[in-house]
């Protein structure tokens, strides 16, 4: 019940999206708005900023000339990030999260435009214990700074293949796990 009546009286709103470029877009330098340039293809990212959340968006579709953002100069959060793209004929993204209050900080400043980019690097780490004649597998899929990472193919999650060795080469154990 509490949580409800938090939910209903917190003053945060919808995150403001932003999947155009400002008015201004054709201005360089000093007379443009502060804005935010991907060094990525499609994808979004949030950011938060105080109470206030932003989306911004980039589709594939997007050339050059329309791929600014404009966002008020100050310094942010990332909270979520995805990169999106076409291989193979099927549709992959990499999407990632992080705790609030934490995570990356993007200053956006009034002069420039601040390049964004999100690493496309994914670190697989696995630990294999035994415990009471069991074995006992875990592992992570994170980015490179340490945010959970979830991959997906034509709208699925990526299951995760393993396979346990033994000291000498043996199969002990393998097959797939789902994550996240």
């Amino acid at each position: 019940m509490a949580l409800i009546r938090w939910l209903k009286n917190a003053k945060r709103g919808r995150p403001t999206r932003i999947d155009a470029p400002p008015a201004d877009s054709k201005k360089d330098g000093k007379n443009a708005s502060p804005h935010v340039e991907p060094t990525f293809g499609a994808g979004s990212v949030v950011l938060a900023r105080g109470d206030r959340l932003f989306t911004l968006v980039w589709s594939s579709k997007d050339t050059a000339k329309t791929r600014r953002r404009a966002l008020p100069a100050g310094e942010y959060r990332v909270r979520t990030t995805r990169i999106e793209g076409q291989k193979d004929g099927a549709w992959w993204f990499l999407s990632s999260t992080g705790p609030a209050g934490e995570g990356r900080k993007v200053r956006v400043t009034k002069r420039d435009a601040t390049k964004f980019s999100i690493a496309d690097t994914v670190v697989f780490e696995a630990i294999v214990r035994q415990h009471r004649g069991k074995m006992m597998l875990g592992f992570s899929i994170a980015g490179t700074d340490g945010r959970g990472l979830s991959v997906y193919r034509d709208g699925k999650r990526v299951p995760v293949a393993y396979k346990i060795l033994g000291k000498k080469g043996k199969t002990l154990a393998q097959g797939t796990m789902n994550y996240g």
